[in-house]
């Protein structure tokens, strides 16, 4: 439903919507106890955040309820999408405590704990898990004057700038990075540069990075 709100709110579903917003303010940022169910696929339907106990996937989290109340937020101006919003923004920021501040897999929004992925590999993370944050955490930083959201998501993105991508495609970054070094590790690339330009544009920020080889993005 959170990050369906935007939709609802610009076809016209204003009833929906309100409905939408009503329940948003209702939600607490807890997970509920399904580890006796042992059918994961069950599991699953139960409480789709549950991927690891009372830990839910930070990638996930931010994408889809992070940036359904933020978006929801910039068209409508409403102000309990952004008191969640922040909330939320607030209870993850536990998964950047890393040497590099590349996020973890998981977080407990509850206690803060965060760890590692279902491999319980604590040494690496996939790229979309490290960098797809940016843009809900800048605006987020934008719309509550908190620097703390600026100051993770801009590490990220200085780091992947500074990273030696020498061996790779011009444009492209490996998929897999080293979350204590901020060293890339595999062999396979993303085009993750129209990330940053959209980053830019909504943040209204002067166009003054520059992409790896010199080329302004």
């Amino acid at each position: 439903m959170v990050d369906a709100l935007d939709t609802m709110y610009i076809m016209g579903l204003k009833d929906e919507f309100s409905r939408g917003v009503r329940q948003v303010e209702k939600t607490m940022f807890t997970v509920p106890e399904v580890r006796r169910v042992h059918d994961i696929s069950m599991r699953h339907q139960l409480n789709p955040l549950s991927s690891q106990g009372t830990h839910v996937p930070f990638f996930e989290t931010v994408i889809r309820y992070l940036g359904g109340y933020l978006s929801a937020y910039a068209l409508s101006g409403d102000r309990t999408l952004l008191k969640k919003a922040d909330e939320l923004g607030w209870a993850l920021l536990s998964a950047f405590e890393t040497p590099t501040g590349f996020p973890l897999f998981a977080v407990d929004p509850t206690s803060g704990e965060a760890k590692a992925g279902f491999r319980g590999n604590l040494a690496n993370g996939w790229l979309a898990e490290i960098a797809s944050c940016m843009m809900e955490y800048k605006y987020l930083a934008k719309v509550t004057g908190r620097t703390q959201y600026y100051r993770v998501a801009e590490n990220i993105m200085q780091r992947l700038y500074r990273a030696n991508v020498t061996k790779y495609p011009d444009g492209l970054l490996p998929s897999m990075w080293n979350l204590q070094t901020g060293e890339p590790l595999s062999g396979e690339a993303h085009r993750i540069f129209h990330m940053f330009s959209r980053l830019l544009n909504v943040l209204g920020r002067p166009n003054n990075h520059r992409r790896h080889g010199g080329q302004r993005i």
